[in-house]
């Protein structure tokens, strides 16, 4: 039984090439939600707490670095003459937005389970927060992005060849990982292709 989507989650890819012949796509905004059990927030993985823990740990983070994706693209949005790119900008923007109400969804349920999810989110505010600070460069923020994109997708990637890890999981959970995956991996290359439009050749890329 499938839950309230308003597209399927494996919902159609629009595939393109970079200048260098580097297959990249169109994200697509996709307007999802999903039934999530309240009664199940601690334990709706199959095959053993320790690994809701893990996941529910991982969605408490989402917002928050959702946004500092978001904000980190945006700086550099406006430098962009490409409107191809610009598109796959407001994608990407659209679907981590998406990505973030989901999130925060699913967190309001860990924390009325009394699970401390301030104070993990304190700790990655103050990490975060450093990169923002107006004594580094906006060119940091955009490696810091394209290190988290590309770790995401790499987890993406493994989670989805792998379907035995949700397999039997409660569904809304099972599914709501799945989509988010897709979609990161349908992004993956966005930030980037922006860094190869805006940073100049040098010393930069190698930091």
């Amino acid at each position: 039984m499938m839950n309230r989507h308003t597209a399927p989650v494996p919902a159609e890819l629009n595939y393109g090439s970079t200048q260098d012949g580097l297959i990249s796509m169109i994200p697509v905004r996709r307007d999802l939600k999903f039934d999530l059990p309240a009664d199940r927030i601690t334990d709706w993985h199959n095959h053993c707490v320790q690994t809701t823990v893990l996941l529910n740990t991982m969605s408490i983070v989402t917002p928050l670095t959702e946004r500092y994706i978001i904000e980190s693209l945006r700086e550099y949005r406006e430098s962009i003459e490409d409107p191809e790119l610009i598109e796959k900008i407001d994608g990407l923007v659209a679907q981590e937005a998406i990505h973030s109400r989901e999130h925060r969804r699913y967190n309001a349920l860990i924390e009325a389970a009394g699970l401390p999810v301030d104070q993990i989110i304190r700790g990655w505010q103050t990490l975060y927060g450093i990169t923002q600070k107006r004594w580094v460069a906006r060119w940091f923020r955009l490696a810091t992005v394209m290190m988290l994109e590309h770790h995401t997708a790499a987890a993406s990637s493994k989670l989805l060849k792998m379907p035995a890890i949700l397999q039997s999981s409660v569904e809304g959970y099972r599914d709501m990982l799945t989509w988010h995956s897709l979609e990161e991996l349908e992004h993956k290359s966005v930030s980037f292709e922006v860094w190869q439009q805006v940073i100049t050749p040098g010393w930069r890329q190698y930091v």
